[in-house]
This record gives structure tokens, C-alpha cells and sequence, in this order.
């Protein structure tokens, strides 16, 4: 074999191996870069999505608060004093009989507190409730009300349940 031919060769090899190298680092670096620009979205989103998230949680524990008694004394309850077809109140009273023994629960707002008085004991149920209304039309009784976050004043939900009368 011819030496020119090898050194051109070799050299040809050397060169194929820097322009390579050359390639696959600007490839490396735009991919970091892509990578760091995921990195800093997602860091920025968390961020916000943390901020907020307090106050959803906030909503949802107080909310799961509010709807946890109602089910009980709606679904319990054979006689209410809202009027079938009536407008909405803000306060409803549900009574049931249970194995012999007679049970009312009220429910109105307190100082923007949910207020349950079950057969004379009174208790809030949940906070930041405001707009409490109550409804009924046959069976259906509709609950509805404004709830606010505890850490952030700007975050409000309006929930409205629907529950059976003596349902369960």
C-alpha cells in the first residue's frame, strides 16, 4: 500500500472526527437548551400552580366540610320547613324520627360560618361560606353557596348540590 495513501486517509479520518464532534456538540448544546427551557416552564407553572393551589385546597376541605353534614340530615330526613316550590332561604330546618328518638337539624350562616344546630347543639360546619340558599321542589331539595379561600380572598367557587329528601 502506498504511505500517501495512508496519510491522506488518516487525515481524512481526523477530519471526519472534528467535523463530527463539532456536529454532535452543537447538537448537545440546542438539546440542553431545549431541555433547560422545559425545565424553567415547568418550574415557572409549579410555581404558579403553588400559589393557587393553597386556596383550591383550601375550597375543597371546606367545601367536603359543608356537604359531608348535609348529605347525613338531608338524606335522614323525612320533613323539612322549606315550602315545595318555594323560593330560596337562607336557613332550612330537616327532621327525621331514628329508632324512636326525634332528630332536627338547622342549618343557617353564622359570621360567614355554616352553622349546623342538631338537636340543640349548635356547630360550624365549615368557614368563608356566604350566599347560603336552599331550595325544594318535591323530593329535591338544592343547596347553594359561595365559598372562599381562607389564604387568598380572590379565590371563590359557587357550589350547588342537589340531595334526595329522606333519600337514604
Amino acid at each position: 500500500m502506498n504511505p500517501l495513501n495512508r496519510r491522506s486517509q488518516g487525515s481524512a479520518r481526523t477530519r471526519d472526527k472534528r467535523g463530527f464532534m463539532l456536529l454532535e456538540f452543537a447538537i448537545s448544546i440546542g438539546f440542553i437548551g431545549a431541555l433547560s427551557a422545559l425545565i424553567m416552564t415547568s418550574s415557572f407553572q409549579t410555581m404558579k400552580a403553588s400559589s393557587d393551589g393553597g386556596a383550591k385546597l383550601d375550597l375543597a376541605l371546606e367545601s367536603t366540610k359543608a356537604v359531608r353534614w348535609l348529605i347525613r340530615d338531608v338524606h335522614r330526613a323525612d320533613l323539612t320547613d322549606l315550602v315545595d316550590g318555594g323560593g330560596a332561604v337562607a336557613t332550612a330546618s330537616f327532621d327525621w324520627l331514628e329508632e324512636g328518638v326525634s332528630h332536627s337539624c338547622t342549618y343557617s350562616l353564622d359570621d360567614n360560618m355554616l352553622l349546623r344546630t342538631c338537636d340543640g347543639t349548635a356547630s360550624h360546619a365549615a368557614r368563608n361560606i356566604s350566599g347560603l340558599e336552599f331550595t325544594r321542589d318535591g323530593r329535591l331539595v338544592t343547596v347553594s353557596f359561595t365559598i372562599t379561600a381562607s389564604r387568598r380572598s380572590d379565590v371563590t367557587e359557587q357550589v350547588t348540590l342537589n340531595f334526595a329528601l329522606g333519600g337514604g
